[in-house]
Parts: C-alpha cells; structure tokens; sequence
C-alpha cells in the first residue's frame, strides 16, 4: 500500500494575476489538508527564490501570519476534492441497472452524475472567487516591498 503524506501548499487566495498570491503551507495525507503551519505571499516570478524547510524545493515568497481565509479555503478545497473523488467513483463503478425513463442509465446513477458536475462546479468557482481587490492587492505588494 501506498501512504502518500507531506507538507504543500493550499487555499491559494488573493490573487493578484501575474504578481502573488497568499498561500497557505499545510500537512497533508493523500493531499487532503490536515493542518496548517505557515502561510506565505508567493510570489510568481523573483530573481531570488527562497529555499523552503517546509517543501521539497525553491519558492518564491514572503512568510506572513497564518491567514484564516487561506484556511478556510484549504480545507473547503480539500472536503470539494474528496466529494468529487467519491462521487465520481460511486457514478462510474454503479452497476448497470434498468434504464429510466430517459432511455439510459438509472435514476440513481443520473444523480450520482450531476451531483459531481455540481460538485466539480462549485470547485471551479471557489478558483474564480479568490481574487484579490484592490484593497488587498495595495496591501499584498507594499509587504512584498517593505520585506524586500
């Protein structure tokens, strides 16, 4: 058996397009988001990237306090991913049962079905609605220049 487990990165939020992003530093087992240890503004493209005790590689980042929206956001993220994990394998591995009244396959196998394109939806959106406004991008790039 294989036990994946480790430290990445989750709930990336406010992002600021082409420049940062907050990011959250997270334990995980099978990259399901157990708990958080630091949170970092990441940045996309530095000349000098910043070894990571806590990855396995270089980043480009400043650490900040823990965000709580990164967070959540990991966490959400991570419950959406095992929803969509399990409801896709229950839809595609339902047997075969008499079809309904559409003329392919089951009641129960057509809601398994879009219960996972509403699940998988819904992760999309949660990537769509983490971008920062202006208050926060003011904020994210004058600490990126006071940290240097």
């Amino acid at each position: 058996m294989i036990f994946i487990w480790g430290k990445k990165f989750f709930g990336k939020v406010h992002q600021v397009r082409g420049v940062c992003s907050v990011a959250t530093i997270f334990f995980h087992i099978f990259f399901f988001p157990i708990f958080p240890l630091r949170t970092y503004i990441v940045l996309d493209e530095v000349a000098t990237p910043t070894k990571s005790e806590n990855l396995d590689g270089w980043f480009y980042g400043v650490q900040i306090p823990l965000s709580p929206w990164s967070i959540i956001v990991g966490y959400f993220r991570g419950i959406l991913g095992f929803l969509i994990f399990v409801y896709a394998t229950s839809a595609i591995s339902l047997p075969i049962e008499k079809p309904n009244h559409f003329g392919f396959g089951s009641t129960s196998h057509l809601i398994l079905c879009g219960i996972t394109l509403g699940l998988i939806g819904l992760f999309w959106l949660s990537r769509r609605v983490t971008r920062a406004n202006e208050a926060h991008k003011i904020a994210l790039l004058s600490r990126i220049a006071k940290e240097g």
